[in-house]
């Protein structure tokens, strides 16, 4: 499948569209309720098959967190991130899968219109997201549709107004430089100092993963992603 160029901006407006489609105009909670947007209204929308119980095996030896199948209409979640009691990894790889529902699937379906009665979709009609794509290593790129999901589970799960309430109570309203003391000497990389930010309990408030219900991993990227966790000052 070749998957088209999107800004940051259109793939935040497909979010920002299927939290209105599915809640209204109703104030948004800070932690998104994934259950009744998946299991009530995409699966009366859009017929969605979804499945959390799916013991999914690697992939060429890569851990496999969740898969998309477009043209059948399902997503697939691999047991192991609810046994584990990974409640923040598992919520950040479904709304990633939504990523791929909502940016990707039409991209299938319209392939399969287009096909004549002597032609199919190939292997690939099948979108697997690895572990090492839903939570990537900042030093190792990961492909365009990955990221797409990546941007899409952040606009879905972290709303900017709530977010920067909360960073505001426990950082101030200025970025948190990683080259700045105090934090100057407990981080070598930025994912690190930012993942640092997300796990901090300051000022007698939790910490902003548990506000949100994402791992520090994921929040972490949000944090990076608008603007809060920068390398140096003034940088943002």
């Amino acid at each position: 499948m070749d998957y088209p160029w999107l800004t940051k901006e259109q793939i935040d407006v497909q979010a920002r569209r299927l939290l209105h489609a599915a809640f209204g105009a109703q104030a948004r909670e800070r932690r998104v309720n994934l259950e009744e947007l998946v299991c009530d209204y995409l699966s009366e929308r859009d017929r969605l098959s979804f499945d959390d119980e799916c013991d999914i095996p690697t992939h060429n030896g890569h851990v496999v967190l969740g898969r998309t199948l477009p043209i059948t209409g399902k997503i697939e979640i691999h047991r192991v991130l609810k046994q584990d009691g990974v409640d923040g990894r598992y919520r950040f790889t479904v709304a990633h899968e939504l990523g791929h529902w909502t940016l990707h699937r039409p991209l299938f379906l319209a392939s399969l219109g287009a096909l004549d009665l002597f032609e199919h979709l190939s292997d690939d009609s099948v979108l697997v997201s690895l572990e090492r794509s839903v939570f990537p290593d900042h030093r190792q790129p990961v492909a365009r549709e990955e990221w797409q999901a990546n941007r899409f589970a952040i606009a879905l799960l972290l709303d900017p107004e709530y977010l920067r309430e909360e960073f505001s109570l426990r950082f101030n309203d200025r970025p948190v430089a990683r080259r700045d003391a105090p934090w100057n000497l407990r981080s070598s990389t930025l994912p690190e100092h930012s993942a640092l930010l997300a796990r901090a309990e300051i000022n007698g408030h939790p910490p902003l993963c548990d506000v949100f219900g994402l791992s520090a991993e994921a929040l972490a990227i949000g944090l990076r992603q608008h603007g809060f966790a920068v390398e140096e000052a003034g940088l943002i």
